[in-house]
């Protein structure tokens, strides 16, 4: 029926939703109590378990503690259902109430700690507990009495055989049947080992600094007492060769003089490795026109390729290119390249190029390339070329001068200077050497 626009339902309706109501509500009585029924069954054989690896305290023996407080009996029921839940843990796990006695204990805890059904009353403080870290623990098991959140932190404890180890101490609240604050669960990782290695990597860091200090010192006096006797043994040796007529004579003083100068550039190459290690070299940006010092850099080096009888040359070049660079590092880290290429050269050529790379509109590269045709490297080896001290066959030490120092160097400066280089070889016909640099062309 309706009345002033309103369905209005007769009372056959609402007695019919009435009784629809209470089926719907029977239902989920029975429900629950089949619920509770399983919860029930759970519980009962979750506390008939056998838990020989668990050790729980006499219940008798726990309640007449003095001074205990009383708020948070427990039952027998409520230990075994602690100790079930301490028993399979691969750390120690201990369950203790507010003032620090031992209610529950797993297998990992007894074999590490003097804690035992023999004793009257087990005390988390006193049988585990550092004496100079037992007012932490206690003010933590107050802390959570009262609720508070305790994040993990360490610690330390003292094993039943008197060593003291390093753990991470995790605490969980657990409440009795009652639904109130009635224990805690301390859980303990050992992280004895961990420590020791932060310890050892500590004390290694410790004398690595010291060694790098050493190592400086090192530098410097090289720098000083080996550079300058070296510049006057070089010197006398040029002037004993242009001013002698005796052959002989000449003779040893030439190899005086190439000696002298492998040694001083060796010494070179330690120092300045150093000062690229520890960040010491400074740079100093300028614009430089590129062919120039390529054309200087490539002069510099045609005597030696003459005495080896092979060609050394500019081939592609464009001349338009310049580059904010240091120049100092530019023609140190490109005469390390070249000097390399002619070294594993004993026939045909040399040639550096200077090429254009266009990215985009916005973008220039300058492309260095040096091509020789000399041993080539082996695939598998490009990845060592560019270490310290290292050659592309350890056994090519004995016939080649140099102590691999050099590619590195150039790696070391061409990065330094926001560039890039990579190789390109094969056994037997030749490598190349590609450098890249950002670049610009003046009109």
């Amino acid at each position: 029926m309706k009345e002033m626009g309103k369905i209005v339902k007769t009372n056959e309706q609402l007695l019919a939703e009435i009784e629809a109501l209470n089926k719907q509500l029977v239902e989920m009585q029975q429900a629950s109590e089949e619920k509770c029924k399983d919860c029930e069954l759970f519980y009962k054989t979750l506390l008939n378990k056998t838990i020989e690896d668990t050790f729980f305290v006499d219940l008798d023996k726990y309640n007449r503690i003095p001074n205990r407080n009383m708020d948070f009996e427990f039952t027998k029921e409520e230990l075994l259902y602690l100790a079930n839940i301490v028993r399979d843990s691969n750390d120690s796990l201990v369950v203790t109430d507010f003032n620090g006695y031992v209610l529950a204990w797993n297998n990992v805890a007894e074999q590490t700690y003097n804690f035992s059904k023999s004793i009257d009353v087990n005390s988390y403080l006193k049988n585990s507990t550092a004496e100079s870290e037992r007012e932490d623990i206690l003010s933590v098991l107050t802390k959570l009495k009262l609720l508070e959140n305790i994040k993990p932190f360490d610690s330390r404890r003292i094993t039943k055989k008197k060593i003291i180890i390093d753990v991470v101490l995790n605490f969980t609240l657990l409440n009795n049947s009652k639904g109130k604050p009635a224990a805690v669960a301390i859980v303990e990782h050992d992280i004895t080992e961990r420590k020791k290695f932060e310890s050892d990597l500590i004390s290694a860091k410790e004398k690595a600094i010291e060694s790098s200090k050493l190592k400086s010192i090192l530098i410097t006096n090289l720098n000083h007492e080996l550079r300058t006797p070296l510049n006057e043994i070089i010197g006398f040796s040029k002037i004993l060769k242009y001013d002698t007529s005796d052959p002989e004579i000449l003779e040893i003083a030439t190899f005086i003089n190439r000696s002298s100068i492998r040694l001083y550039n060796t010494l070179e190459s330690i120092i300045t490795l150093s000062q690229t290690e520890a960040h010491l070299l400074d740079l100093k940006l300028e614009q430089i026109y590129l062919i120039n010092d390529i054309y200087e850099i490539v002069d510099n080096f045609l005597s030696i390729a003459k005495e080896k009888n092979i060609s050394l040359e500019v081939g592609l070049k464009d001349i338009t290119l310049f580059a904010n660079l240091d120049e100092r590092l530019f023609v140190q880290s490109l005469s390390y390249i070249v000097e390399n290429a002619i070294k594993f050269t004993n026939e045909g050529s040399v040639v550096v190029d200077l090429q254009c790379e266009i990215e985009d509109e916005d973008s220039l590269w300058a492309v260095i390339k040096v091509r020789d045709t000399g041993i080539g490297i082996k695939k598998e080896m490009f990845g060592i070329i560019f270490e310290e001290f290292r050659q592309i066959d350890e056994k090519l030490s004995r016939s080649y001068e140099g102590v691999g120092l050099g590619l590195t160097l150039a790696r070391n400066m061409i990065e330094l200077m926001n560039g890039t280089i990579c190789v390109e070889s094969e056994l037997g016909v030749g490598s190349t050497f590609t450098i890249k640099y950002p670049a610009y062309k003046v009109k």
